[in-house]
């Protein structure tokens, strides 16, 4: 139950994107359907747009007129041979900055739902903060080597004041290869100074976990760290699917539609907190997956409108159905990787 709960919103969301734009450039907008397969209820509006439930839950679509199920088979004589009200309403009769825009709108939906999602549940339980009161020093690190303890206080790195544990990351990882550390010990000043080169990443390593308090927060901090939540975790998302094109990890971490029932549930069942930052973190993902410029995703349509803008032409139908195969490839194998990994957590 809470599995179709949180896709039917983060996937409505999504296709509200595309509908909102649509309709506001003029374009007819013909079906929005939430899910697949079998229509269980249908509604017909005063603009005749026909609302559908489907029977699966597993996605869903907008219908815009004159924009046929793949781009591939556009046909220039049949836009040639529309009537002056046709083409007003077509889709690709738009500008390629409209068209651009109403495929743009269904990711960018999704991130303002995941960012609407984590202020909230910034303002219900406050904003963590990193403290600069170390809470352990792992084993064999560089923290440890230099006589870092547990509940040693920093107070100054670089010869910079510092703050929060934020603040320490940002100085640890621009500096030179040298760093001076100052920090309280029962109440006493001491300083080090040692070396720690940088990681492949081109991040340092101090070995150190800090102690996380909670601020409360007003509405606009709350709404500053849901921002920067939504950098750092797009990026770390970024960050992983290049590392599983180049190898460097594995696809054992792609989850299907049982992970995401199973994680639904749990997180309803710890608290309304937990399920809305779900739904924020699943409809984020929803965003970022759709702007990778794969044939048949949001992504890879805004690819072509940009290869169209920089040659001042579109691509020729057979390129677009060459590539158009190739996304399916790609998402079908996905997609069976995602449900093989399902099955076997299962076991």
């Amino acid at each position: 139950m809470w599995f179709i709960v949180v896709i039917s919103i983060v996937v409505f969301v999504h296709e509200f994107g595309h509908f909102y734009f649509a309709r506001h450039y003029g374009i007819e907008v013909q079906k929005f359907s939430l899910g697949f397969g079998p229509a269980l209820f249908k509604y017909r509006d005063k603009k005749d747009t026909e609302w559908i439930l489907s029977a699966i839950p597993l996605g869903g679509y907008v219908r815009l007129y004159g924009d046929d199920v793949d781009p591939s088979f556009v046909d220039p004589e049949k836009i040639r041979n529309m009537s002056k009200e046709e083409k007003n309403k077509s889709f690709y009769c738009k500008s390629l900055k409209q068209q651009a825009l109403v495929v743009f709108a269904g990711p960018l939906a999704n991130y303002v739902l995941s960012f609407l999602c984590f202020a909230v549940v910034f303002m219900m339980i406050g904003v963590p903060t990193l403290d600069l009161k170390i809470n352990s020093v792992q084993e064999h690190s560089v923290a440890s080597a230099m006589g870092l303890k547990q509940n040693d206080r920093i107070i100054e790195i670089n010869n910079q004041k510092i703050t929060n544990g934020e603040e320490f990351k940002r100085v640890l990882n621009s500096g030179e290869e040298e760093v001076c550390l100052k920090f309280l010990r029962d109440n006493q000043e001491f300083s080090t100074q040692f070396k720690l080169p940088f990681e492949k990443n081109r991040t340092r390593i101090l070995g150190v976990i800090f102690e996380t308090k909670i601020e409360n927060a007003t509405i606009v901090k709350a709404l500053a760290n849901s921002a920067k939540h939504i950098y750092f975790m797009s990026k770390a998302m970024l960050v992983g699917i290049f590392d599983m094109v180049r190898g460097e990890s594995g696809l054992e971490n792609i989850g299907g539609p049982i992970k995401i029932a199973e994680y639904s549930s749990k997180a309803a069942s710890q608290s309304f907190v937990s399920f809305i930052w779900f739904i924020a973190l699943i409809s984020l993902n929803l965003g970022l997956v759709n702007l990778l410029p794969i044939p048949m995703l949001d992504g890879g349509r805004l690819l072509f409108y940009f290869i169209e803008a920089i040659n001042g032409k579109p691509l020729n139908k057979n390129t677009k159905i060459v590539t158009f195969r190739i996304g399916f490839i790609i998402l079908t194998t996905l997609m069976l990787v995602a449900i093989s990994n399902d099955v076997i957590s299962l076991l």
